[in-house]
């Protein structure tokens, strides 16, 4: 009878070991298929990186125990396994699709944006996404023959299965507990690339790299980080001699900052393209007048808030968690800003978005970066549209209308902060076709829907440099100093871009966008032709020749010692690109980190 029970007990615990393999091998099939992109390449993965396959598969292993520790038998946690894998794979794929990144940790604080984006792409359950619903189901029918037929308890009595499962609770949670730590992720084997988390998880695979992205959710205190180290670098900041103003306008200027959604100019990445008309060309005209640069965005393809919050902050994303939006995640109280240094020196100020107010939480972010005002769709009568957003021209009546109803109250200078949307993506849509003319050349080959995106793109971007030119030419009758900054958000996220070779300056080029100060005052010519979007307010005060604090001061230090940064790449004041080392980078954190995070020491050396 003893042997029987020792034999049907070592039955049972093969049995428990084929489930937990079963279900975690059909959680890494469905992930890593669209993590890798198809099943070769993820065959291709598990043979020349051994190792990481082993991880992976130890980490979902433990996590479908995690699970399963809470229940008697193995159907109800195996469903649910499938689950949170379907969903997690569904989510993931679209977002390949849509971002050309992956689903991360930090996506969470990402739920209500990605839910109002939604129901406009075109989001259906395709083959792909069916295989893999149909593949968990026939696990999940495995499983539930496993429990009618096979399964018996291992323990009887509530009192040893509790014991057991806070056991294996235990374990599990030690296990995950013991790899939150990068080092030994390092150790491991894990190659830490979350500066380009596309190439982070195709290397590592797509439970490690969430493992990696789960070490660093909140952003920590530099190492020397307290009131003498911040007091230390005021007065290095107050002996220092920076450069000087680029503007002289007769008083205080008013203001207009418009961030263009995806103004950028894809000719950058590959010489092959060519347009019929320059899709800059309606600013000929006002070229002499333009003080021209690019902007080194930290984004690609999408995260516009992001570029916001490092112009109206100063903060480079480079110190924030991989893949995090700080409007949603950090900006839940007043923090210091640009806006309110303006205001400070007498400004009045508004922001304006043609999309609702509540979009990245902007409704509720504004009012705490210091906007008094914040103009949303719902405020635009009629506007005009262009494919699903409201076109540039719109954007711009609405502003001039503002704009001109605050000079008329004459209560001293306007800050206007405005954010375009109709070059937003998707361009590839048969829906949102636009007709413009280009050639392809030699070395770059393009597919239908890639040759629909550059078509749609350069109609969107003409369009944007006509309300530009336009809105120059209402400036230009304003009989006050005014002072207009442009700049774009990011570049579009081209899929074809991945028939160039990869290097330095390549990815330098992909983050970069068109930018450039006007004014109807004398001005001089920027001192770079590169600056960091996280850098812009410094350049932004120089040609309006305001006061800056000493944050703003040190921010405008840091791009004298280096051009520009951004968690991708570095370029050096000779021009020089490199990828970014974020620890060389890491002291560059402390005053940012001060005013927006920590104490604000900064601020209050200043009062």
């Amino acid at each position: 009878m003893l042997e029987t029970r020792q034999d049907r007990r070592r039955l049972q615990l093969l049995f428990r070991t084929a489930e937990i393999l079963l279900m975690t091998g059909a959680s890494f099939v469905v992930l890593e298929r669209c993590n890798m992109g198809g099943i070769r390449a993820m065959l291709a993965w598990m043979y020349h990186h051994p190792r990481l396959f082993l991880l992976d598969f130890a980490l979902g292993a433990a996590l479908y125990c995690l699970i399963r520790c809470f229940f008697k038998k193995p159907l109800l946690p195996a469903f649910l396994f499938a689950l949170l894998t379907a969903l997690i794979s569904t989510v993931n794929y679209h977002k390949m699709i849509l971002r050309g990144d992956p689903l991360i940790p930090m996506d969470i604080y990402n739920l209500g944006v990605a839910a109002k984006i939604a129901p406009q792409m075109n989001i259906s359950l395709n083959a792909a996404i069916i295989e893999n619903l149909l593949f968990l189901a026939a696990c999940l029918a495995v499983i539930w023959i496993y429990q009618r037929r096979l399964f018996q308890p291992l323990v009887t009595g509530a009192r040893h299965r509790w014991l057991t499962a806070a056991g294996t609770l235990v374990v599990c949670l030690a296990f995950f507990g013991h790899f939150l730590d990068i080092q030994v992720l390092k150790d491991q084997g894990v190659t830490d690339v979350r500066y380009n988390q596309f190439t982070n998880y195709r290397t590592n695979g797509f439970l490690v790299s969430t493992m990696m992205n789960l070490t660093h959710i909140d952003v920590k205190p530099p190492e020397n980080y307290g009131p003498e180290a911040v007091k230390a670098a005021a007065g290095e900041l107050s002996r220092w001699q920076g450069p000087g103003p680029l503007g002289k306008p007769a008083k205080m200027p008013h203001i207009i900052a418009i961030q263009m959604e995806a103004y950028g100019d894809p000719r950058r990445l590959s010489s092959a393209i060519t347009f019929e008309t320059d899709p800059f060309s309606p600013l000929e005209p006002y070229r002499q007048e333009l003080r021209s640069f690019q902007t080194l965005a930290s984004i690609i393809g999408g995260g516009t808030a992001n570029t916001e919050y490092e112009f109206l902050t100063g903060y480079n994303m480079i110190f924030c968690p991989p893949g995090v939006t700080p409007f949603l995640a950090y900006v839940n109280k007043e923090k210091p800003s640009l806006v309110r240094d303006l205001t400070s020196l007498g400004y009045r100020n508004f922001a304006l978005h043609p999309n609702t107010g509540s979009f990245y939480g902007r409704d509720m972010v504004y009012p705490n970066l210091g906007f008094q005002e914040f103009y949303t769709l719902e405020d635009f009568d009629n506007p005009s549209y262009e494919g699903y957003y409201v076109t540039d021209q719109s954007f711009m009546d609405k502003l001039i209308e503002v704009f001109e109803d605050k000079r008329r109250e004459d209560e001293g200078p306007v800050f206007a902060f405005g954010v375009s949307i109709q070059n937003h993506g998707p361009y590839n849509y048969p829906e949102c076709a636009r007709e413009y003319p280009f050639t392809a050349g030699e070395g770059l080959s393009l597919s239908e829907e890639q040759t629909r995106e550059i078509s749609t793109y350069g109609a969107n971007m003409y369009d944007a440099s006509q309300m530009l030119a336009d809105l120059i030419d209402y400036l230009s009758g304003v009989d006050e100093p005014v002072l207009l900054l442009v700049y774009g958000d990011h570049q579009a996220s081209w899929t074809w871009t991945s028939q160039l070779e990869t290097t330095p300056e390549l990815v330098m080029e992909k983050y970069l966008t068109d930018s450039f100060f006007w004014a109807n005052y004398p001005t001089e010519e920027p001192d770079t032709p590169l600056i960091s979007a996280s850098g812009l307010a410094p350049w932004l005060l120089r040609y309006a020749d305001l006061p800056m604090t000493t944050y703003f001061k040190g921010i405008q230090r840091q791009f004298s010692e280096r051009m520009a940064y951004n968690l991708a790449v570095t370029v050096d004041p000779d021009g020089k690109v490199s990828y970014s080392d974020s620890q060389a980078l890491a002291p560059l954190m402390l005053l940012p980190y001060d005013r927006m995070f920590g104490k604000d020491y900064i601020d209050h050396l200043d009062q």
